[in-house]
């Protein structure tokens, strides 16, 4: 690899990586909206694994995200004893 191209990588990696950020920002504002909590804060795994994984994550789909918060939520509720 010559330096150009060494440079266009870079480049392009730090430009992937502001927007992987900006997308994870707003899935987080997303959870705080809606369950008050961020897939990190319930150790989420299906979502962490699917989109978090150094790059080898396979996606998680909207509708398994959905229901994985809501369950972790209900779970987190049961356990403190509040209904």
């Amino acid at each position: 690899m010559n330096k150009s191209t060494l440079q266009r990588k870079l480049d392009r990696l730090a430009r992937l990586n502001e927007q992987a950020q900006k997308v994870r920002s707003e899935i987080h504002d997303y959870c705080i909206d809606r369950w008050g909590k961020d897939p990190a804060d319930l150790d989420f795994d299906d979502f962490i694994d699917g989109c978090e994984a150094n790059g080898a994550g396979v996606g998680i789909t909207a509708d398994r995200f959905i229901s994985g918060m809501d369950e972790l939520c209900a779970s987190e509720q049961e356990g403190s004893g509040h209904e």
